[in-house]
């Protein structure tokens, strides 16, 4: 699976103060003030890129699971319209289990799908509602000291949209 982005901007209006990308007001340099889309979008940074990153820098270190949902809490917690992303990332991922899919870890899909029902009350179909998912405390924590380290390192670079481009030998 790959990451539901809804595209609602969110994360390009909230950026950290230090971000090379941001143009002072947290608002990303490559952001269009008119039509509210990215213009270096096909050319973007790894950092703005959530599969990639995951591939390139953080699939040793977290498990797609949580990175994902981590990035989907966040989404849920920035814009409204996607506080139904955290339980419908968790289906989806418990779905690509089921079928054989890699990346989301060894023995989670049964874990998730407990999850998913405890948060609920018992009712799984009830993930569209919006009910969140719940992370270990410990394993989110330290997913996310990960991820704010590789995020901070390449909020850093230099704002080109080639700056963190993959290249063409990782055939990504």
């Amino acid at each position: 699976m790959d990451f539901p982005c809804t595209s609602c901007g969110r994360c390009c209006r909230q950026l950290p103060a230090a971000s090379v990308l941001n143009l002072g007001d947290g608002v990303c340099r490559h952001l269009d003030p008119a039509s509210q889309r990215c213009t270096v979008y096909v050319q973007r940074p790894l950092v703005c890129r959530v599969d990639d990153l995951y591939r390139q820098r953080l699939a040793g270190s977290i498990s797609k699971r949580v990175y994902y949902l981590l990035q989907a809490h966040a989404c849920a917690e920035m814009d409204a319209r996607n506080l139904a992303m955290p339980a419908e990332v968790a289906l989806q991922l418990t779905l690509e289990m089921r079928s054989g899919g890699s990346g989301v870890g060894a023995g989670t899909a049964v874990d998730m799908e407990a999850g998913l029902t405890e948060a609920v009350g018992g009712h799984p179909a009830a993930h569209r509602v919006g009910v969140p998912v719940r992370l270990d405390p410990d394993e989110a924590a330290e997913a996310m000291n990960k991820l704010m380290a590789v995020a901070a390192t390449l909020l850093e670079e230099p704002a080109g949209p080639q700056a963190a481009l993959p290249s063409a030998s990782m055939g990504v």
